[in-house]
């Protein structure tokens, strides 16, 4: 139960880390244009920072506060195209050459060229003052607790996951590793409940169903959870001095913890509730 709690909180805070994303690239669009597509893309540390060449001691990454992607870092510094413009070549290389140092990046000389003359003919709509820089300080910090929070969730799920009897047989699947094993077994359970492959891929609903008869064989056919099943019941309950109703899956007619879930919980039914409005009331019997 409380693997598939914090699945669900990875889940929540994986969006509000792509809202934060966007929010400050949106922002950073208007002070400093371009400036997230300046480095390449890297893989994430435990602290929740994303640093492509990582240089420098053990010990000065250990003191190295929790940053975002390397762009972030890089924007943190230089959250204006005016921190580079208004620095000569000479002057500019030498305080990457310094950041880099203090971040634990390599530093390319190279790349510091080619980050100036890229600056050149940028247009800025957002003035170079404390008001942008608090703006864009608090995008950032806000970006970074988040990834940070994402981060120690995973840790959390890979340290719960790996007390469970089935952990074994779940990282030893194919292309399963410590983000998706976790995952999988908040959400299927017990994998050795299933007897074969064929029975975890019935459990999702991916499946296509057999239709073939006689001389008739369909060409395709349909995956069983696949298609949406329209939600049409309320199961009322008696509550203190009233009554409390739940929307009811239609596959497995288990009540839902709320209204328009795109799935089922229980049985990975995908639902449609396009006629909810027009559901039937099924009140509880005295």
């Amino acid at each position: 139960m409380q693997l598939k709690t914090l699945n669900r909180q990875q889940g929540l805070y994986s969006k509000a880390k792509t809202m934060m994303k966007n929010n400050l690239i949106a922002l950073l669009d208007q002070a400093y244009p371009g400036v997230n597509a300046l480095f390449d893309n890297s893989p994430v540390r435990e602290n929740g920072s994303h640093c492509a060449a990582v240089g420098g001691s053990a010990a000065l990454r250990m003191r190295r506060p929790p940053c975002g992607e390397k762009w972030v870092d890089f924007a943190t510094a230089f959250w204006h195209v005016d921190c580079v413009r208004n620095m000569s070549l000479t002057a500019f290389t030498e305080r990457y050459r310094k950041w880099c140092k203090r971040h634990g990046y390599n530093f390319s000389q190279s790349k510091a060229i080619e980050i100036h003359a890229g600056v050149q003919d940028l247009i800025a709509m957002l003035p170079r003052d404390a008001l942008t820089k608090a703006m864009v300080r608090q995008a950032i910090d806000a970006l970074n607790a988040v990834s940070k929070s994402l981060e120690q969730l995973k840790a959390e799920m890979c340290t719960l996951a790996a007390q469970l009897p089935e952990y074994p047989v779940v990282m030893a699947m194919r292309g399963v590793g410590d983000s998706l094993g976790p995952q999988l077994m908040a959400e299927i359970g017990d994998v050795t409940r299933f007897a074969h492959r064929g029975s975890i891929t019935a459990f999702a609903g991916v499946d296509p169903g057999a239709d073939q008869s006689g001389t008739h064989e369909a060409k395709g056919s349909r995956t069983s959870n696949r298609t949406p099943m329209p939600v049409m019941q309320i199961r009322c309950f008696h509550f203190f001095h009233g009554l409390t109703g739940f929307p009811v899956c239609p596959q497995c007619g288990r009540t839902l913890a709320r209204e328009y879930m795109p799935y089922c919980g229980r049985c990975g039914q995908r639902l449609d509730w396009k006629g909810f409005y027009k559901a039937n009331i099924l009140l509880p019997q005295k």
